[in-house]
């Protein structure tokens, strides 16, 4: 049998970027014009995949040189906090009409310790609200995920592995079954 994912991927599309400003312009167009009801396919059943962290740290452009940097002594550079946006995202940019069904949001998050990435996950679940939290160590982001979703909290998050396809395939054939109900 043809996987959800194989069925649907003519659906999907990625939006680049090159920086974390342009992320953020891109982030907000994009999901409003999803959720614009003027538009056709608002009325399907829409994910959302929201990029990890593109960064956690950025220097705003007014705060950039104008000029060359010289050689010398070394440098410091002061880097700002990227603002937190799943929280404007969620309730404001992917808000469709009551008639519609509402967006299925999916959030990542990277750790590097397995008990503080399951703390987060949970975290970022209960304050954003979003449909499902991927969470992943930075040693096995390739084999193995964990998939926290808003429906289910409280209970342990479904494990995803490697087998036969990728990790994107099977997140995808869940997402999509779960959308699809």
């Amino acid at each position: 049998m043809s996987s959800l994912y194989e069925k649907s991927k003519r659906l999907v599309t990625t939006v680049l970027f090159d920086n974390v400003v342009e992320y953020l312009y891109l982030l907000r167009g994009v999901s409003q014009l999803l959720c614009d009801p003027a538009r056709a396919f608002n009325r399907s059943p829409l994910i959302f995949f929201a990029a990890a962290a593109v960064s956690d740290y950025y220097i705003p452009r007014e705060k950039m040189s104008r000029e060359k940097i010289s050689g010398g002594d070394g440098l410091t550079i002061h880097l700002e906090n990227v603002p937190k946006v799943l929280g404007v995202l969620q309730d404001d940019w992917l808000h469709r009409s009551v008639d519609l069904p509402p967006a299925f949001t999916v959030t990542f998050k990277l750790e590097t310790n397995e008990e503080t990435m399951h703390q987060k996950a949970q975290k970022n679940l209960n304050s954003y609200r979003c449909g499902a939290v991927v969470a992943n160590m930075l040693q096995t982001y390739k084999e193995k995920v964990w998939v926290y979703l808003l429906t289910d909290v409280g209970k342990e998050p479904f494990l995803l592995t490697k087998g036969e396809h990728t990790i994107e395939f099977a997140m995808c054939d869940l997402f999509i079954s779960l959308v699809s109900k």
